[in-house]
Parts: structure tokens; sequence; C-alpha cells
């Protein structure tokens, strides 16, 4: 069995929201708020021109994450976002962001 086309799966989905009650709305919004943070995940990976080695500086994170740096700077020290430290330098992996946006919202 072949796998099914974005086009397709969207139109299920479609599908499947016009024919939903009321009482099936909660499940179905929490199940496409997972698979959105799984699409964001996907797209914070590395691709194959870029590798896990490359570290990323704040500023550089705090752009892709459309957050300040403060924020950023923030996330590292409560624990929410993992970091690498270089002396007094902080710098991320791109697997951490990824992480960081896979995990649902508190």
């Amino acid at each position: 069995m072949e796998p099914l086309s974005l086009q397709t799966a969207m139109a299920l989905i479609e599908q499947s929201i016009a024919k939903a009650t009321p009482a099936d709305c909660p499940p179905l919004v929490g199940e496409l708020a997972r698979l959105q943070a799984a699409a964001w995940a996907r797209m914070m990976r590395p691709t194959p021109e870029g590798t896990d080695d490359d570290l990323l500086t704040v500023p550089q994170v705090a752009l892709r994450l459309k957050l300040s740096a403060y924020r950023v700077y923030e996330l590292v020290r409560q624990g929410h976002l993992k970091s690498v430290r270089l002396g007094k330098a902080v710098r991320i992996r791109p697997s951490a962001i990824a992480d960081y946006l896979a995990k649902p919202a508190a």
C-alpha cells in the first residue's frame, strides 16, 4: 500500500472536520496541534548540507524562533532550550531547537 500524498491526506482531514460533531472537535484540535508541532520540528531539523554539529549563536536562534535574544537566554537558563557553553559563550544545536518546538506548550 502506497503512502498518501500530502494533498490527499489534507483532503481527508478536511472531510473529517466537515463531518465532525461539536463533541469531536476538542480531541481533533488537540491532534492538529500535535501535528503542527511535529511539522515545525521537521522544518527546523538540519538539512543534508547542514549538520547538527553546526552550533548557532543566541541571535541566530532568536531570529529563527522570532523571539528576543533575552528570551532565548531565559529559555536556556530555565532549561527549556538545551545549550552548549564555550567559556562564557552560549551556543545552541539545531536539534535542540527542534526538540524545544516539539514539546507541548505549558
